[in-house]
């Protein structure tokens, strides 16, 4: 979202004439193309990616990123500030992964392995979506 700023000039001055794009020139056309290359690079729908040996199966993977995305929360909810929750948030974690078995590495292998399939990663956000939704709005 791009936020617009409106000053008004004093009375007596002149407004300087405003060109459209002019920061784009020079200053942020090396950033943006940067950028944009970086996102067509990250996203790419390349499914040639090689499943790894302990592949997390979605069965226990969304159920696992659910109760991770809600310690997270709490967490950020308490403290506000991620650089005084991190270790914390790092050693809970832990709990959470041993309770289901995983190790922090199968967990990062299997979450690298599918966001190179598009529809598997949308199916497993969505589902942890509906699952975060349907905790919140039992408590209520």
């Amino acid at each position: 979202m791009i936020r617009m700023i409106c000053i008004q000039p004093k009375e007596g001055t002149i407004e300087p004439k405003k060109v459209w794009g002019t920061r784009w020139n020079f200053g942020y056309a090396p950033l943006a193309l940067f950028t944009g290359v970086i996102l067509i690079v990250a996203c790419s729908s390349d499914t040639g990616g090689t499943e790894p040996a302990q592949l997390v199966p979605t069965t226990k993977f969304i159920p696992l990123l659910v109760d991770l995305k809600i310690l997270e929360e709490h967490y950020h909810h308490t403290y506000l500030r991620p650089e005084l929750y991190v270790k914390s948030l790092d050693s809970s974690s832990a709990f959470v992964f041993e309770e289901y078995g995983v190790t922090k590495d199968q967990f990062r292998n299997s979450m690298n392995f599918y966001c190179q399939q598009p529809d598997t990663i949308y199916h497993i956000f969505e589902s942890a979506l509906d699952t975060i939704n349907l905790r919140v709005s039992s408590r209520m």
